[in-house]
């Protein structure tokens, strides 16, 4: 689920820029049939990503209970996430190791089903009763995780914040502009910086999305204190990982208008489905490869209607 990738296309600033190669280079890579809804005109509807609404609600500095309260989840479900936090505390203490609580050996996670009645259109909105607690393990557990495996000192002051990157490359003319999560620290007179990227647990680093973020420079008038580190910050087990590129970054960057060429090809195979169906369930595009029977006289799909045909089966 790449909601950074998905929210930078609907940022006006890159909208009047649809030329830029970065863009749909960077969607190529994620899929085919997505760069070509992109080049086509069309602007993505990311689904609900648990973890990015999780930092969003936590950065804002709200608690976690004013901000289920504000998704809509009723005081029978507070009850039952309360007691799900105190079970994955006591499951971790005896067991120390990453994210023990996915084991299928933790027996909590447990709830009442008639509590979801006045819950149940949020729940509806996060995805499932799972992803509530999920959302509640984000917030709880890996936020500090992750701070953990970043190195960042429990005695710094921290601010975590949405920032908005310029990224370019050479070659390009204009940068684009880029969310990303950045961890500011403090320990007395000494900054820090670290940007977290979202990843898929044993996916490995998206060599050129995170090799422009590392290059990036802040939006805006704001300076990087220090060269910052980029870590992929994994959904499901809480790690983070420091982000080292697997080629010399020149020869990466010079993958970058090469990609883009590719991404306007007249026809672009959806890659991503044939690979693993189910991931399109994560893809603000979905709703155009996948369309409504209601809609589907007024779509036509770049990769052809035979294609078309086999994913709705």
């Amino acid at each position: 689920m790449l909601t950074d990738l998905f929210l930078a296309l609907l940022d006006k600033r890159n909208q009047q820029a649809r030329g830029n190669p970065i863009l749909p280079a960077l969607l190529y890579i994620y899929c085919p049939a997505a760069a070509g809804w992109w080049l086509a005109g069309a602007n993505p509807e990311p689904v609900f990503d648990v973890a990015w609404h999780a930092l969003e609600d936590f950065s804002q500095g709200k608690t976690l209970k004013e901000a289920l309260t504000e998704h809509g989840i009723g005081e029978a479900v507070l009850g039952d996430i309360e007691k799900y936090i105190g079970e994955v505390t006591t499951y971790r203490s005896h067991h120390p190791m990453s994210s023990p609580e996915l084991s299928p050996l933790f027996p909590g996670g447990r709830f009442d089903p008639s509590h979801r009645l006045g819950s149940h259109v949020a729940i509806k909105m996060m995805g499932s009763w799972n992803k509530v607690l999920e959302y509640a393990r984000v917030w709880a557990f890996l936020l500090y995780d992750w701070q953990g495996d970043m190195n960042i000192s429990q005695d710094a002051d921290v601010q975590i914040e949405l920032e908005w990157l310029a990224i370019s490359s050479r070659g390009v003319r204009k940068a684009v502009y880029f969310p990303a999560w950045v961890w500011s620290t403090r320990i007395g007179k000494v900054e820090r910086e670290h940007i977290g990227l979202l990843v898929e647990d044993g996916r490995g680093h998206d060599q050129l999305r995170f090799a422009l973020v590392q290059a990036s420079d802040r939006a805006g008038d704001k300076a990087w204190s220090n060269p910052p580190l980029v870590f992929g910050l994994q959904r499901k087990s809480g790690d983070a990982e420091l982000f080292q590129s697997a080629f010399e970054i020149e020869n990466l960057m010079q993958m970058l208008l090469p990609l883009a060429e590719r991404a306007t090809s007249k026809v672009s195979f959806p890659l991503r489905a044939l690979r693993n169906p189910h991931a399109c369930l994560d893809c603000g595009y979905q709703y155009l490869c996948y369309p409504d029977k209601a809609k589907k006289g007024r779509q036509k799909p770049l990769f052809g209607k035979a294609s078309l045909k086999m994913l709705q089966r």
